[in-house]
């Protein structure tokens, strides 16, 4: 969506079980001396809260370890039982869809 000094703000859009959500986060890169990562935090969207982090470790020259976690509360109750275990099976999708986009790229 926009882009910035250290970082930018993204937009997400999640179907599950019939429910359409769509959110934004602001993401800002961090270097770090042991690892890269990006903090997320929410923009806009249907969440009390949510924020995470992307982490890539680097193993070796020839691999990174890659992790996402998240923490988020969703604002309305009923949507939130519906998204409980659908979201977590999202963010696990993501980071395999990510993994697996990674090994085209630099393959």
């Amino acid at each position: 969506l926009d882009s910035f000094a250290t970082g930018y703000q993204a937009g997400m859009q999640v179907n599950i079980k019939g429910v359409r959500v769509d959110f934004s986060t602001v993401n800002t890169l961090i270097d770090h001396s042991e690892f890269l990562a990006v903090a997320m935090t929410l923009a806009e969207g249907p969440f009390k809260k949510l924020q995470g982090y992307w982490r890539f470790i680097q193993l070796s020259e020839l691999g990174s370890k890659v992790q996402l976690e998240l923490s988020y509360e969703i604002k309305s109750k009923l949507i939130g039982r519906i998204f409980a275990k659908g979201f977590d099976q999202v963010a696990s999708q993501l980071v395999s869809d990510f993994v697996s986009r990674a090994g085209e790229v630099y393959a």
